[in-house]
């Protein structure tokens, strides 16, 4: 968690190609899609 109480996680893709994946959290999913080569930051 970061000062404000939001849960933050990057994404980071080193491959060459766009990637799909999900990120859980208390037995929740979201899927999250990143291109190749990206960071993402996620703010939950």
């Amino acid at each position: 968690m970061n000062e404000n109480g939001e849960l933050v996680t990057v994404i980071m893709n080193e491959s060459d190609q766009d990637i799909e994946t999900y990120l859980w959290i208390e037995g929740q999913a979201a899927k999250l899609s990143a291109p190749a080569h990206s960071i993402q930051t996620v703010v939950l």
